[in-house]
């Protein structure tokens, strides 16, 4: 042991030069997704409220059919890679009952609506997971996007005055 440690000191070492190499792979697995931009909840699932759905005011006694587009309040879009497939499930809101989303009112009178995906379209979105809306992006599909959603009302000519209202859950996944 002293005759090694006299040896590194006085500067006399031996020195063994030897070469290694080896190979090791390099890989990465890109997925096919969307990001929510404009969110600032997104860790949660929950990016909040991103629009409203107003139909407007109407007479009590109107029978009219009213449209109205999704006025997009938050700034939120979605951008997806080339080939993702979206899926978007609409709920049927805080009154759906016999298979129809309703405004009502605090005191409970309630008119039917419906939704669809385009003012021009006459397919409407249902309110489970079996009639969910696919969007489908091609292969140069980077824009980004807003959602598509457009209301239908048609009013029964007999209601009561107040302010009709209801809350959809939007559901994205791809």
């Amino acid at each position: 042991m002293t005759l090694a440690l006299v040896a590194v000191l006085s500067g006399q070492c031996l020195a063994v030069h030897a070469e290694t190499t080896a190979t090791f792979q390099v890989s990465a697995t890109i997925a096919s997704g969307c990001v929510v931009m404009g969110a600032t909840n997104v860790t949660s699932g929950d990016v909040g409220s991103f629009g409203t759905l107003d139909f407007d005011t109407a007479p009590a006694l109107s029978q009219d059919t009213v449209m109205a587009n999704i006025a997009l309040t938050s700034g939120i879009t979605i951008r997806c890679t080339p080939g993702t497939s979206l899926r978007m499930t609409i709920d049927g809101g805080l009154h759906a009952s016999n298979g129809l989303r309703h405004v009502a009112t605090a005191d409970g009178a309630q008119v039917a609506y419906r939704v669809r995906l385009s003012p021009y379209t006459a397919a409407f979105v249902g309110l489970n997971e079996s009639n969910a809306i696919s969007l489908s992006f091609g292969a140069l599909s980077y824009a980004d996007f807003k959602l598509p959603i457009h209301g239908v009302l048609d009013l029964p000519g007999n209601v009561h005055g107040g302010r009709y209202t209801d809350t959809l859950q939007v559901t994205l996944a791809w």
